[in-house]
């Protein structure tokens, strides 16, 4: 079975909410938008995150997830362009279609380390 983390398609992290009614599966992307493939290659790990909530991988690995809604979220360190926001855009309609849900949050880069 796909435990999240395993691999560069992986999903980074599986949270349950505070309130314990949602699980969370977070992706961290830290490329920027403009490099070759970057949306492509985040569309696939989306996909694998559509794809451990809907085959069951989820419940058997977090039993207390059944019956739980499912949010798939991306943490991400570039500003949004248009573009991406338009993929995001689509992205949160086809997983509202298919019973997730979707969000995203800018965050701040850590500080740079002198040498």
């Amino acid at each position: 079975m796909h435990e999240p983390g395993d691999d560069e398609s992986a999903i980074d992290l599986v949270l349950q909410s505070a309130d314990g009614e949602e699980y969370v599966l977070v992706l961290v992307e830290n490329e920027r938008w403009d490099g070759p493939g970057v949306t492509d290659r985040l569309a696939g790990r989306i996909e694998r995150c559509v794809a451990y909530a809907l085959d069951g991988e989820l419940v058997a690995a977090f039993p207390a997830a059944a019956g739980k809604p499912v949010r798939v979220h991306v943490d991400h360190l570039e500003p949004l362009d248009t573009d991406v926001e338009a993929f995001f855009l689509r992205v949160a309609d086809d997983l509202g279609r298919r019973g997730l849900r979707f969000s995203s949050e800018l965050l701040e880069r850590p500080p740079t380390q002198p040498d």
